[in-house]
């Protein structure tokens, strides 16, 4: 596999044993142990519904490593729990979010998954519903890119409503109602896109 440049030995080696994964999760707000092994136990039901029989990778910020115990964190359980120095993503901080979504389509690449999802938003305990919702219409439907549809108040998040929707929607003459979602899911196929757009990019 492709090695990241800025990637740690230990993540490395994670990923090199696990070798292959249908999906994986960046969730930068489970910030500690217990609310990843909160996220990671409500993902396992939902994961079996969603990818009967296959792996999923849930990468999560440093600080919430902990030793690996339960169900979840098994190296023959569905679902791999693997540390990756993940920032939170403020909304409308281009930096972070970038960065996040960089690392997580190149790793999903070099695990060749069928998706990945980006889990921005603070709310650590609304992960394994998010990810359900926002990973299913890849996985199942044959869609590229899933956002969320956010419940917002009536002024709130003008800039997105008032600019960057109407540009989106005149430039690609698609309605994506929230194109600066910290959430969302993306397919192998537009991850592909990427690469072979990107400069220098050539065959791995």
């Amino acid at each position: 596999m492709a090695a990241l440049d800025t990637i740690a030995p230990e993540t490395a080696e994670s990923l090199d044993r696990i070798g292959k994964a249908d999906l994986v999760v960046a969730a930068p707000s489970c910030l500690s142990p217990d609310l990843l092994a909160a996220a990671a136990a409500g993902l396992n039901p939902v994961l079996s519904a969603l990818l009967p029989n296959s792996k999923a990778v849930l990468l999560h910020p440093v600080t919430a490593a902990s030793e690996p115990s339960g169900e979840g964190a098994g190296e023959n359980a569905s679902l791999q729990l693997v540390p990756y120095p993940l920032a939170p993503i403020e909304r409308y901080r281009e930096q972070s979010l970038d960065h996040g979504l960089r690392s997580l389509s190149q790793i999903g690449r070099m695990l060749g998954a069928r998706a990945c999802v980006m889990l921005g938003s603070e709310a650590a305990d609304a992960v394994p519903e998010a990810v359900r919702a926002l990973a299913d219409p890849v996985l199942n439907n044959g869609y590229d890119l899933a956002v969320p549809l956010y419940a917002r108040r009536k002024f709130a998040s003008l800039i997105n409503s008032g600019i960057v929707y109407p540009l989106v929607r005149a430039v690609y003459g698609v309605r994506l109602s929230y194109p600066m979602a910290v959430d969302l899911a993306f397919s192998a196929r537009l991850v592909d896109q990427e690469f072979r757009g990107a400069p220098g990019a050539g065959a791995s």
